[in-house]
């Protein structure tokens, strides 16, 4: 296997690889039921764009995108009238094109899971570790009437998960050590899963190495927001961009500066 693997760009669902020009924008922002009942993200006061020039935003709403998969509810597109660029408001838990949270969070990004460990995990995209790690094979084949994946799909979402936990072999070792500071997992756990895989490159060897991540890593409210930026470190979706609500300012996850730093002399 190649010395390091290139930093190709994927997304984590049942969709072919994009290009980042295609999905460059990623907004995240917490959803809360309106008056009505239906869950509505809250409107940013600024986009994406609001450093592509001088000129100020004027964000409004655009439409309702209706999704066939995904979180069970239409997604908010905005539109900057300014800089003439719509963009998809995703909730916490999903990244573009995802058809599976990445997380155990709710629309609104708290934790609906606090068990520790892989288990945490279930109901989410890392379903297909959880069982490839107790030997649970996807089927091979579609049966009628069944809506279960199938084991190539489970296969795509264990590469994809591989990369972005960063046991991935190939992956260069600083680019190793710079996922496990953003996830909080010690950086030699993350070697030992690369060196399983590449002794067992089955589905169960990347459903351990996966899960050996999973249980280091602590459910906590900033959950979602470090794999969604090891995601991003890892190319396989762009740099998040979270609104709050609270403070009204849409800023780069906590995490990112960890990219972002010099690197020691």
């Amino acid at each position: 296997m190649a010395a390091q693997v290139e930093r190709k760009v994927h997304c984590v669902d049942e969709s072919p690889a994009v290009s980042i020009n295609q999905c460059r924008i990623y907004v995240i922002s917490p959803y809360y039921p309106d008056d009505t009942g239906r869950l509505r993200p809250g409107l940013p006061d600024v986009g994406p764009c609001r450093d592509w020039d001088e000129r100020a935003c004027r964000i409004c709403f655009d439409h309702a995108r209706v999704r066939k998969t995904g979180p069970g509810f239409s997604l908010m597109v905005a539109r900057c009238i300014t800089h003439k660029k719509g963009f998809t408001i995703y909730p916490p838990g999903y990244v573009p094109y995802g058809r599976q949270p990445l997380a155990p969070v709710a629309a609104d990004g708290s934790l609906v899971s606090t068990t520790c460990g892989a288990e945490c995990f279930m109901g989410t995209y890392f379903d297909a570790a959880l069982d490839a790690a107790k030997q649970r094979a996807w089927p091979h084949e579609c049966i009628d009437g069944n809506l279960m994946p199938r084991f190539p799909s489970q296969i795509r979402h264990l590469t994809n998960s591989a990369l972005l936990l960063g046991v991935q072999p190939g992956l260069h070792g600083k680019l190793r050590d710079e996922i496990a500071q953003i996830l909080s997992v010690g950086g030699q756990r993350l070697h030992d899963g690369a060196a399983r895989i590449e002794h067992q490159p089955g589905y169960f060897g990347l459903g351990q190495a996966i899960c050996g991540v999973l249980d280091a890593i602590l459910p906590a409210t900033s959950l979602f927001e470090r794999l969604a930026e090891a995601g991003a470190a890892i190319c396989l979706w762009p740099t998040p961009q979270l609104w709050d609500p609270h403070h009204k300012i849409l800023r780069k996850s906590i995490f990112h500066r960890i990219r972002t730093r010099s690197s020691p002399v």
